[in-house]
C-alpha cells in the first residue's frame, strides 16, 4: 500500500483521487505502508520507506505518476511487523522468526486483507462477519471465532504476535 502526504490537503486529496486505481491513499499514521510519497517540508515519519519530494522531478503528468508508482510498488508485501509478513496476493503468511511459511485459506486471506486495510488494523466482530462472510448482522454464528482458532493453531505459539481478539474486536498486532 502506498500513502501520499502533501503540505496542502487539497493537493493531497486531488492527487489521491487521480491515483486511486493505483492503490495510493491519503497518508494515515496508523496505517502500514511499504512506501510513502512525502510532498511536504514537514519531517517525514521514521522507520518507513519514504520518497521525498526533492527526490522526484515534479510536476509529473498522470501517465508519469502511473509509471512511477508501477516502478516503486511492492504489491506482494501487504503487512509486516517484527514477527510476521502477510502476502495476500500469494495467500502466504511467513513467520519471520522461524522462517516458516503458511498457506492461507481463502477466508483467512480475506480476513487478514481486511484487517490490513482497516484503520488501526482493527475491526469489530460484526464488521468482519458482514464484510468477509457477508452475514446478516443479526446472524448467530461462531464462524469468525472458528477461523481465528484455526489460524492460531496453524501459526502456533507466535500467534499472539499477529492477532488479538478482545472485547469483540480483532486486531493485527
Amino acid at each position: 500500500m502506498i500513502g501520499l502526504y502533501a503540505q496542502n490537503q487539497h493537493t493531497q486529496n486531488e492527487l489521491c483521487l487521480l491515483l486511486k486505481e493505483t492503490g495510493v491513499e491519503n497518508y494515515e499514521p496508523s496505517h502500514s505502508y511499504h512506501l510513502i510519497i512525502w510532498l511536504s517540508n514537514k519531517k517525514p515519519p521514521q522507520n518507513t520507506s519514504v520518497l521525498l519530494a526533492k527526490d522526484l522531478t515534479l510536476p509529473l503528468s498522470l501517465p508519469e505518476w502511473h509509471l512511477f508508482l508501477q516502478k516503486h510498488s511492492l504489491p506482494t508485501v501487504c503487512y509486516k511487523n517484527d514477527f510476521f509478513m502477510i502476502e495476500t496476493d500469494k495467500r502466504l503468511l511467513t513467520n519471520l522468526k522461524t522462517g516458516k511459511t503458511f498457506a492461507l485459506t481463502e477466508k483467512e486471506n480475506e480476513l487478514l486483507a481486511f484487517l490490513i486495510k482497516a484503520p488501526k488494523h482493527a475491526a469489530s466482530r460484526e464488521t468482519l462477519l458482514q464484510t468477509v462472510w457477508k452475514y446478516n448482522p443479526e446472524a448467530e454464528t461462531h464462524t469468525l471465532e472458528s477461523h481465528l482458532y484455526a489460524l492460531k493453531q496453524k501459526i502456533g505459539d507466535d500467534a499472539k504476535n499477529l492477532l488479538q481478539f478482545q472485547n469483540g474486536t480483532v486486531t493485527l498486532s
